[in-house]
């Protein structure tokens, strides 16, 4: 299981979560944004949603980066 969450404390306690129902987890340093670009560089039909606390700056991001 992907777990993305830019807050490191609560990441920590979503993965010890998640293990404790069996799962593995695959931690990482990507942040959404990038990771939305890879996977729609991989798999370009797959539809991706971001969601963030941070709009403005998500906006920002993605659009310096995604063609509209």
């Amino acid at each position: 299981m992907l777990i993305l969450e830019d807050d490191d404390e609560a990441a920590a306690l979503t993965v010890e979560m998640i293990n404790q129902l069996g799962y593995d987890t695959i931690p990482g340093s990507m942040n959404g944004v990038e990771l939305a670009l890879e996977i729609q560089r991989r798999r370009l039909n797959l539809p991706v949603l971001l969601a963030s606390g941070y709009a403005e700056a998500a906006r920002r991001s993605a659009g310096a980066r995604c063609p509209s």
